[in-house]
């Protein structure tokens, strides 16, 4: 979206309808066709349709995917009857502005408006990272990549990424979308990324414009050629393990609030999961020794010393005194007569 304090807002009207009252200095005015997709108002910050015309517009084709705000400069009733039946961010009929602009009423609109698509699209992602979480049929790499498609997705860049760190080294071990530099299994000297700066503070750095932040020669920006960036650390057991990572193509203004919770919450579920798959590795190795170790037997050598066996071995022995695959770990006491 446009900030209107730096960059004029645009505004889509119906082309062949009428053409919004506004400053134009303040907020730019662009035609879009009457048979024009949901798609064609994707170029504007917001769509003004005005009068009667305009609520036939949207009777016609539904809910715009941008704020909308409608004006009626006649202040009819049944203009104003029939916008409350429909989806429009604003109604303004032309008594309701007095001594304030129209202008003023369409940038408030396009604000609220984005304030609403950014609470749609998080309640989106919150669901999708909610399903993604209590899916236990997903490993813990299914996961991860289902979860950097969530946040790519939530904030609307081209690729998301888990590192690995050691040390000095920086491995990519799963990516989301598609970048010529950032693959599965590639390497780099951690100094020469981005993530630098997420190890060194242990917090999540945004750099939105990475051209306007770093400094010239930045060996991240000539190496990834990424213009902008989100990431946080994950850390497992108190360790810095890698960063979760978002980028983009093109530089964009800086992340919301909302869109920086939501990728610390990633970045907190992302570290839960590779610490409970650590855990559940360690409890199989534990399980793998201590059957083991239960399983082990002593058994008399031909020189009356005793030697340790497993009880495959054990049953392999000569022991004749021994019952076949006993159960009891205490099997190895019921041998009295040592090797034949």
């Amino acid at each position: 979206m446009a900030d209107g304090d730096r960059t004029p807002l645009t505004v889509g009207y119906i082309e062949g309808g009428d053409v919004p009252p506004v400053d134009h200095e303040r907020i730019r005015v662009y035609a879009v066709g009457a048979a024009a997709a949901s798609d064609g108002w994707l170029s504007v910050d917001c769509a003004v349709l005005v009068g009667a015309d305009g609520v036939g517009t949207l009777t016609e084709t539904g809910d715009l995917p941008v704020p909308t705000l409608l004006y009626d400069p006649d202040d009819d009733p049944a203009v104003a009857a029939r916008a409350s039946r429909l989806d429009v961010d604003e109604y303004v009929p032309a008594a309701a502005l007095d001594d304030e602009r129209l202008g003023d009423r369409i940038v408030a609109a396009a604000a609220a408006g984005e304030r609403r698509e950014d609470r749609r699209s998080e309640d989106t992602a919150l669901r999708a990272l909610q399903e993604v979480a209590t899916d236990e049929s997903l490993d813990r790499d299914a996961k991860v990549a289902r979860l950097l498609e969530v946040g790519r997705e939530r904030l609307g860049l081209e690729v998301g990424f888990l590192s690995r760190i050691d040390g000095d080294s920086f491995t990519v071990e799963a990516v989301s979308g598609d970048h010529p530099e950032l693959r599965a299994g590639v390497t780099a000297p951690l100094s020469s990324t981005h993530c630098r700066r997420v190890v060194e503070s242990e917090e999540l750095v945004d750099l939105h414009d990475v051209g306007a932040v770093l400094p010239e020669g930045d060996p991240a920006g000539d190496r990834w050629s990424l213009s902008c960036y989100l990431g946080g650390a994950v850390v497992v057991d108190g360790d810095v393990y890698g960063t979760l990572c978002f980028a983009g193509d093109s530089p964009r203004e800086p992340f919301a609030a909302s869109e920086r919770t939501f990728v610390e919450l990633l970045v907190a579920w992302v570290s839960y999961e590779i610490g409970r798959d650590r855990r559940e590795q360690s409890l199989r190795r534990y399980r793998a020794v201590h059957e083991t170790v239960e399983g082990m037997v002593f058994v008399a050598g031909r020189e009356a010393r005793l030697e340790l066996a497993t009880r495959p071995l054990a049953d392999r022995s000569n022991c004749r005194s021994c019952p076949p695959r006993p159960s009891s770990r205490d099997w190895s006491a019921s041998c009295t007569t040592g090797a034949s």
